[in-house]
């Protein structure tokens, strides 16, 4: 198991029970066979983007909410986003001169 993952798993694992969800209806979501959910919980099955997926659907709460909550060294502020390397915006915008209409 990742050391690192503990604060997620441990997180996931608040959600399913304030949300009072039992194993069965999360491993169904989580396309996980029977005891599957322990496994992963526990760290001996590998926790997958998949699954944090599914289980914000199964919870109606944001994926980002894990990362952020579970994971908040990760979510260390940044000074661009993934929208300014794969959709630049133009550096300096063409500004036609004070003489030209427009």
């Amino acid at each position: 198991m990742s050391r690192q993952l503990t604060p997620l798993r441990e997180l996931l694992q608040r959600a399913v029970a304030a949300a009072r969800l039992r194993p069965q209806a999360i491993e169904r979501a989580l396309g996980l066979p029977p005891g599957g959910w322990e496994d992963l919980a526990a760290g001996s099955r590998v926790l997958r983007v998949r699954h944090l997926l599914a289980l914000a659907a199964l919870l109606k709460v944001p994926p980002e909410d894990f990362l952020e909550a579970g994971l908040p060294d990760a979510s260390s502020p940044a000074s661009l986003r993934l929208t300014d390397w794969i959709d630049p915006k133009p550096r300096f915008a063409r500004v036609p001169p004070a003489d030209e209409p427009g």
